[in-house]
C-alpha cells in the first residue's frame, strides 16, 4: 500500500501546471489483515497490522501470535495467498 497522495487531473490556466507538494517521508508500508467470522455468522471482526517495508516470516509470526491472543484459543482457519513467508520452514514449524 502506498500512503502517497493520489495524483488526479485538474483544471489550471494554460501553461500553469499545478504541482502537488507532500511531506511524507516513508517509502512503503505493508498490511496484514484477517477477516474472521463465526460459522453461524453471529459475529465478525477485521483484525489488521501494519509495518514499515514488507512482511517477512518473523513479522507474520508476530502478527499470528497477537491474533491467537486476540481470539483466546478459538480455532481459526487461515486462507493465504502465495507469499513465500506463508510457506517458509519457520512458518510451517510455528504452525505445527
Amino acid at each position: 500500500m502506498s500512503l502517497l497522495p493520489v495524483v488526479r487531473a485538474t483544471w489550471a490556466p494554460k501553461g500553469l501546471t499545478p504541482v502537488l507538494h507532500h511531506r511524507f517521508s516513508w517509502k512503503r508500508m505493508s498490511m496484514a489483515g484477517v477477516l474472521a467470522y463465526r460459522p453461524d455468522r453471529s459475529r465478525s471482526a477485521f483484525v489488521f497490522s501494519m509495518t514499515d517495508g514488507a512482511y517477512n516470516t518473523d513479522k507474520l509470526i508476530d502478527f499470528l501470535t497477537e491474533l491467537r491472543a486476540h481470539f483466546a484459543g478459538e480455532k481459526l482457519i487461515l486462507i493465504w495467498d502465495g507469499l513465500m513467508a506463508h510457506r517458509s520452514k519457520a512458518m510451517t514449524a510455528w504452525l505445527a
